[in-house]
């Protein structure tokens, strides 16, 4: 594989990067993907959150990508939560708890904690509910995360809700407002809702229903069934406490189709049993009790103790009026034995003993909190560090290398000089040798040729000599 000269210094951190931290990073990135994918739509496609949370779960145990499984057990545990199906639900955000715990990830851990408060309440086991949001909201605090904190306030009100404290609800929701009216409407719109709940709860229908069409605005706004049915759902009740049950019955309606239509049946239990109660305050016994049994139905087949509990007084109302009362006082009889079982005194004492403990031991666990994650932020600025070292370590080395293998082609191109500069030198030397050579040729055979013209002249000379001297003799 050849890599081009420009290219090498990504190339080498990019390798680098991968040896430090030990996995591959497409690996990773996949894994991201498919849980922000999951994440997306475990709020209605179940199956199709899980199926994508499994696959990252999957390719996170092969590369040992501890943050990529947390992500996973939280998501297939909050598609089995949107799902109804609590016990599926729990075992997986716990896990998701511990791996947090290990690897010492405040933020993924809080929100599991808040994700385990959420199942808790759900299944009617407030102590736990409350204990596992002041657990997600004191890590929140130390990580000044504000949205997350005005979740945990606004959630921590629909527990006490729950438990029909009200006063201490809106207390929590009133703390979560200046922060969620700063976030999305989604959350703004539930929170209205939330806290027009509970005025209509203490008795306050007017300021009820200004928080309830405020809540209802929004939710048409963003065209979303469920949450408009909701408001629907709410509002009815609060037109029930007013004694408008015409009107309620018509809310009511409203929000059963819906959940029909939606098939949601945790939410059509409320509907049904709302339905039955508004007709029992109209006088019409026997469609009250058609629509109460048709949500002690769904209740008993979803496991849902809260409907179980509301549906069962609802239902020994309806047998007392019609004075059946053998029957009014089994469904009372099994109404307040549900009752002590979700909130006994001891379980209040409990959720007394948690609050307490939250507010005298805030500021410690704050500061523990701040010196973990001071700790935290060392080593990764160390890691970061380290990472930034060998970055430029890499980069240093390339630059070496790349100064050698210059110098080198200078070096070389310099030698090619000198010696075609000594080539052409000794041409030149060559070619005046030969000059010369040349020359001393032409001396030597003009030389000769003067020797030869020279030997000529005495001969002749000679010959003459010679001619005159035998003349003078015959003379």
């Amino acid at each position: 594989m050849f890599i081009k000269i420009k290219y090498l210094p990504v190339f080498f951190f990019l390798s680098l990067f991968s040896v430090l931290e030990g996995v591959s990073q497409n690996d990773i990135i996949h894994v991201n993907i498919l849980n922000e994918s999951s994440a997306k739509i475990r709020t209605h496609q179940f199956d199709s959150a899980v199926y994508l949370a499994q696959l990252a779960l999957s390719i996170s145990e092969k590369i040992n990508f501890i943050p990529g499984k947390i992500d996973a057990f939280n998501n297939i545990g909050m598609a089995n939560f949107y799902k109804n199906d609590f016990d599926k639900a729990l075992p997986f955000v716990k896990q998701a708890i511990e791996l947090a715990k290990t690897l010492g990830d405040k933020k993924r851990m809080a929100a599991s904690y808040y994700y385990l408060g959420l199942i808790d309440r759900y299944i009617s086991n407030y102590s736990e509910s409350i204990n596992n949001y002041y657990a997600a909201l004191q890590i929140y605090e130390a990580l000044h995360s504000d949205a997350e904190i005005g979740d945990c306030y606004s959630d921590l009100g629909n527990v006490y809700s729950a438990q029909t404290n009200y006063s201490k609800a809106i207390d929590f929701f009133l703390k979560a407002l200046p922060i969620v009216e700063k976030s999305n409407e989604g959350k703004k719109s539930a929170l209205y809702s939330n806290l027009g709940l509970g005025y209509t709860y203490l008795k306050k229908f007017d300021l009820a229903m200004e928080y309830f069409l405020k809540s209802l605005k929004i939710r048409q706004s963003l065209h979303k069934s469920k949450a408009i049915a909701d408001v629907y759902t709410n509002i009815g009740v609060c037109l029930l406490g007013e004694g408008k049950y015409k009107d309620a019955l018509e809310y009511h309606f409203k929000a059963a189709k819906i959940y029909e239509d939606e098939k949601n049946e945790y939410a059509l239990t409320i509907a049904y049993s709302n339905l039955g109660d508004t007709y029992v305050k109209l006088g019409e016994l026997k469609e009250g009790e058609s629509y109460l049994n048709k949500a002690l139905q769904l209740s008993k087949k979803n496991n849902d103790l809260e409907g179980l509990q509301y549906v069962y007084s609802s239902l020994s109302e309806v047998y007392a009026l019609n004075k059946n009362y053998e029957q009014a006082y089994l469904y009372n009889k099994k109404y307040m034995g549900l009752k002590d079982s979700l909130s006994n005194q001891q379980n209040q004492n409990q959720i007394n003993d948690i609050q307490t403990k939250y507010e005298t031991d805030k500021r410690d666990k704050e500061i523990k909190l701040l010196g973990k994650d001071k700790q935290l932020q060392e080593i990764t600025i160390e890691k970061q560090n380290t990472q930034k070292i060998a970055f430029i370590i890499g980069i240093i080395f390339l630059l070496g290398i790349s100064f050698f293998i210059y110098r080198g082609y200078r070096l070389k191109k310099n030698d090619n000089i000198i010696i075609t500069m000594q080539k052409v030198e000794v041409e030149n030397k060559n070619h005046i040798i030969e000059e010369k050579q040349k020359e001393i040729l032409a001396s030597i055979r003009y030389a000769k040729r003067i020797q030869t013209a020279l030997i000529t002249n005495e001969k002749y000379i000679e010959k003459n000599l010679s001619r005159l001297q035998n003349k003078n003799n015959k003379t």
